[in-house]
């Protein structure tokens, strides 16, 4: 059971008494007189032909032939569910509905809307009784590839510590990916700061979407004043030095994809070969210093990983310091982000500067004077002419 939906379940124990340890579809309180329940599961195929539980999708109950929703409620970490519907309700035929949205995100077929999975059509309810569907599959090739997108963000949303993506926010920004998105035409995946958008074609991978999903993440803890890198970024390599602004830009969604995914190894199904590479891999001609995505990405991941190599020995929580200082200001390179984690009062001593040296980058001159030099403060809002958006 993912973090927000056992604090759901905890809240929800305490108010009406149910029983912690068991699945909260199976606790569902019992139908009034004369309402009915319905139950049943749903899941997916994931990339590697495995069965997966679909996880906090909304699940609606509308009346048959109409979108007049009577009920709904959202599935569980065991992708089960369960909902019910009054005695006046259970007097219609309904259409029970798996909804690729919930408060935090959805997934959306282009200019076409959100997806839906029909679980049943033109059902007759029997007041006083539970409806078992079973458990169903999305209908299509399609869709399956969409319940397996949403399926990443839910990873990247578990992960993150606060209530909102945004931890100063106090109602969530829902983040959108729109994905087959035929409007892409230079690359197969963007984020598109003027919609705010992740934008997605053809076949993606897991650790591609949560990348975009992190542009979406800087931009809205940015407050819509997305940073505009430098020339070339826009179709930028990993291993090439293109600015600071681009490489830290590029290289936070980086770092936060594979820290969700909690592997050094990135894999982008439309680079040459499957190309894999990851920090501790030497294979490739890296750039060198703050310039280059990949070293900050490196530098990044070693302040966290305990797996440490020789020349380095940090190891931290990466919700913690790494997570809090990227929130709580507006940077716009990897330098800048230094000197507010010193600003912060988080370590930056020789521990850390070595663990960013073994990845060629420099920052012993960096101090917590210069945590806001250069740049407007967080909050300061969006341009009047919005930049470009990310690519890749």
């Amino acid at each position: 059971m993912s973090r927000k939906l056992r604090r759901i379940v905890s809240l929800t124990a305490a108010a009406t008494g149910l029983a912690l340890g068991v699945p909260l579809w199976a606790q569902a309180p019992a139908h009034a007189a004369g309402g009915a329940c319905i139950t049943g599961g749903f899941e997916f195929t994931d990339s590697a032909g495995a069965r997966q539980p679909g996880q906090e999708f909304t699940v609606e109950v509308r009346r048959a032939g109409r979108t007049t929703v009577l009920a709904s409620t959202t599935t569980g970490a065991d992708g089960r569910f369960r909902v019910c519907v009054s005695e006046a309700q259970a007097a219609y035929d309904v259409d029970v509905h798996v909804v690729y949205s919930n408060p935090y995100w959805k997934v959306v077929s282009g200019r076409k809307g959100v997806y839906l999975t029909a679980l049943a059509s033109e059902r007759d309810v029997v007041p006083g009784s539970d409806l078992d569907l079973g458990t169903m599959l999305p209908g299509s090739d399609q869709s399956m590839t969409a319940a397996g997108i949403f399926d990443s963000v839910r990873k990247a949303w578990d992960w993150v510590p606060d209530d909102c993506w945004d931890a100063d926010d106090a109602v969530c920004r829902q983040k959108v990916v729109s994905w087959p998105n035929k409007s892409l035409t230079e690359e197969a995946a963007s984020y598109n700061t003027r919609t705010d958008t992740v934008e997605l074609d053809g076949p993606v991978q897991e650790s591609t979407v949560i990348h975009e999903l992190g542009h979406a993440i800087m931009d809205d803890v940015y407050e819509d004043d997305f940073p505009v890198p430098e020339d070339g970024c826009y179709s930028h390599q990993m291993n090439k030095a293109y600015g600071p602004i681009c490489a830290w830009t590029e290289g936070w969604p980086t770092y936060f994809a594979l820290t969700v995914l909690d592997t050094p190894i990135w894999t982008q199904a439309d680079w040459d070969d499957d190309a894999e590479y990851g920090p501790g891999d030497r294979g490739w001609t890296w750039a060198e210093g703050e310039d280059a995505e990949i070293r900050v990405v490196a530098a990044m991941w070693d302040l966290a990983d305990a797996n440490n190599e020789a020349g380095e020995s940090c190891t931290e929580d990466a919700r913690g310091p790494l997570w809090r200082t990227f929130q709580a200001h507006r940077a716009e390179t990897f330098r800048q982000y230094w000197a507010q984690r010193a600003a912060d009062g988080y370590a930056v001593g020789s521990r850390e500067l070595a663990c960013l040296q073994h990845n060629t980058i420099d920052f012993s001159d960096v101090t917590a004077a210069t945590a806001d030099a250069g740049t407007t403060p967080k909050g300061h809002g969006r341009p009047a002419l919005p930049p470009r958006r990310p690519r890749g």
